[in-house]
């Protein structure tokens, strides 16, 4: 199905082109730990699971 509109968004000028693209605001995250994830078994279950489907999508192709 084609469209009757090719362009959906209205084209930018210099002066607003310029302005989104000069103003950044950066902030530090200070709140965030370091927490190492644990590996637990569900993970080596999905890891295993997945490694199956692999070997068989391999094999039916």
């Amino acid at each position: 199905m084609k469209t009757q509109h090719t362009n959906l968004l209205n084209k930018l000028n210099v002066t607003e082109l310029s302005e989104l693209t000069e103003v950044t605001k950066e902030t530090i995250a200070t709140e965030i730990k370091n927490h190492s994830k644990v590996f637990s078994c569900a993970d080596l279950w999905n890891i295993q699971r997945s490694a199956k489907a692999r070997v068989l999508r391999r094999h039916l192709a």
